[in-house]
């Protein structure tokens, strides 16, 4: 029985076409790269980071001042506490590398990147904004839908071109 989906087997194999296809991926990217995982994550984690760094400082000095301080007014520091901003910096692009920069890797595919930052980004920020909108009382609903939608922007976009700039820095050794 041929098909499509987790459900399809090959007659002549167990594993599901998906997961063959899948780890036939993983192979021939892992083989590409053999003895240079590190500047591969290294180069991914700087190119990721300097793009989503740039962006998002983009988006809170408009933001900040339009849409956060006004919706959310005393709730808000004057500026901002570097340590805690550093540490989900620090922590978020490890997993943007992990979770959707390193399986387009290994699936050599732009779209993969994209997905999973997309659903990343969605779910990180949805975690905290949704949690404050449950949790706090005058968490504004504006912020929430705003930040969703940002995060899964955001994130989309820093995956796939790690990803990119990624490649061409791996393929081009």
């Amino acid at each position: 029985m041929r098909g499509h989906g987790l459900r399809s087997l090959d007659r002549g194999n167990k594993q599901p076409t998906v997961i063959r296809r899948s780890l036939r991926g993983v192979t021939r990217a892992s083989q590409a790269r053999k003895g240079q995982p590190l500047k591969t994550y290294g180069i991914a984690y700087i190119a990721t980071g300097l793009l989503f760094l740039a962006i998002d400082a983009i988006w809170l000095t408009v933001a900040a001042q339009r849409l956060y301080r006004p919706l959310m007014g005393d709730m808000l520091v004057d500026g901002f506490r570097l340590a805690p901003a550093a540490l989900f910096y620090l922590i978020y692009i490890t997993g943007i590398v992990v979770f959707a920069v390193a399986p387009a890797l290994a699936s050599e595919r732009w779209t993969t990147a994209t997905s999973y930052g997309a659903f990343l980004g969605l779910f990180a920020y949805a975690t905290y904004d949704l949690t404050n909108q449950a949790t706090l009382k005058n968490w504004p609903l504006a912020v929430t839908v705003a930040d969703l939608c940002w995060g899964t922007f955001l994130t989309a976009v820093a995956a796939t071109v790690g990803f990119l700039i990624t490649r061409a820095f791996t393929s081009a050794n």
